[in-house]
């Protein structure tokens, strides 16, 4: 009884054994007994050296299937490809031999091809076949590398030989080239000695920290300009005020470019119902009587406005050309935001009606939008002039036009 036993742990000992082994082929090849059958494809290859029957298929390192057999067809190798029926081969796929690792080990190579393309049937072959890239291809192009190294090595010895030669006959010239050479070091050292040494212009201006000091204080001052420069911004104001004794409206377009927050240059334009006024004196005899007659004539166009303004804190004057003619202004603000001011202008300083002036008190009612009120003509001699009037304008700066002029069809005004 104790034999039996003996000998049935050694047949359960080799049962195991033989177990283990049929297991680990099955993880090895990839084999699954519910696999079910198989298709053939053939594959005509240049060289099938290192492939053998059970050599493995490949498609992106898996498995998917065995060569089965290699025959010589006219020169050349036909593999028999045994393919697992789950993966599928298309009409452009296309096959290649690869090595496995430097020890040479080969497998076949495959890329499926397009999944819109009619599928490959059982017996049919794979058309199309990739630059193998083995060890012996590599060997052989090695082999042309090693050839071309060499002759590039026999032509570098000519060179060599043909450089000694130069040398020995003209060694006298090479010496000679040299001393130069030496000479101009020597220059060059004495005059990098001077600048270290803080001689010469270079040299000071190198070394003495007071000229960097004055050399940077005049880029800085340069910098400023050129960036006042770009601060350069733009307004453009529209203003009506309605003379109220004369039931008139006087209307202002106002250009202001402003480099700086306290300086402005303006471009004005007015229209003016009262135009310019002018007196024609005309005599005329009749039967020894001369009669003198005085007429009035206004004249009816656009008066134009050149001004350059600076402000002191609080208090902004300006002057130049007013409506055709020479005058000046003063403004005096208020608020935080110059929400409040007040101002005085007096131009056309030889009218007919003495010298036409201004004043006026202002209220910003929001960022863009005012309202003025005041006198105009104020010291006029001919009572008629002087008027009061109520005004209201707007101003649009440089980031309220960059929308409205994006908006503007110019492409459209442009084209004919």
């Amino acid at each position: 009884m104790q034999n039996m036993t003996t000998e049935l742990k050694v047949g359960l000992f080799v049962l195991a054994g033989t177990l283990a082994i049929i297991l680990s082929s099955v993880l090895v090849t990839g084999w699954k007994p519910s696999m079910g059958g198989s298709y053939t494809l053939y594959v005509t290859v240049e060289n099938a050296s290192g492939l053998t029957r059970g050599t493995p298929v490949q498609v992106a390192g898996i498995k998917v299937g065995t060569i089965q057999d290699i025959q010589l067809v006219n020169g050349k190798a036909q593999v028999e490809l045994s393919m697992d029926p789950k993966y599928t081969m298309y009409a452009d796929s296309s096959a290649a031999v690869r090595s496995m690792g430097l020890l040479g080990d080969k497998y076949m190579d495959l890329q499926p091809g397009t999944p819109g393309q009619p599928p490959l049937e059982n017996g049919q072959n794979i058309g199309i076949t990739r630059n193998q890239g083995d060890l012996d291809t590599l060997m052989v192009d090695a082999g042309d590398v090693m050839v071309e190294l060499k002759a590039v090595m026999k032509d570098l010895a000519v060179f060599s030989a043909d450089l000694r030669q130069v040398m020995s006959e003209n060694k006298q010239e090479v010496s000679d080239a040299l001393k130069k050479l030496q000479g101009t070091l020597a220059n060059l050292d004495s005059i990098t000695g001077k600048i270290d040494r803080g001689e010469g212009t270079i040299g000071r201006l190198v070394n003495d920290e007071t000229t960097i000091d004055q050399l940077n204080e005049a880029l800085v001052g340069i910098n400023s300009y050129f960036a006042d420069a770009y601060r350069l911004k733009l307004d453009i104001g529209i203003r009506t005020e309605f003379l109220m004794k004369q039931g008139m409206n006087k209307s202002y377009l106002d250009i202001k470019l402003q480099p700086r927050p306290d300086r402005w240059y303006m471009i004005q334009l007015v229209d003016n119902p009262r135009g310019k006024l002018t007196k024609k004196v005309t005599s005329s005899t009749v039967g020894g009587v001369t009669t003198v007659t005085t007429d009035e004539i206004t004249t009816y166009q656009l008066q134009i406005g050149l001004l350059i303004a600076q402000r002191y804190y609080d208090t902004l004057i300006y002057g130049g050309l007013m409506e055709s003619t020479f005058g000046m202004g003063v403004n005096q603000y208020f608020g935080s935001a110059d929400q409040w001011a007040i101002g005085l202008e007096v131009w056309d300083f030889g009218g007919k009606t003495g010298p036409h002036v201004k004043g006026f008190a202002t209220w910003r009612f929001f960022s863009s939008g005012y309202m003025m009120v005041g006198i105009d003509d104020a010291a006029s001699s001919d009572p008629k002039y002087v008027d009061a009037f109520f005004g209201i304008g707007m101003t649009f700066n440089e980031d309220s036009l960059r929308p409205l002029m994006g908006s503007l069809p110019l492409n459209a005004i442009s084209q004919p």
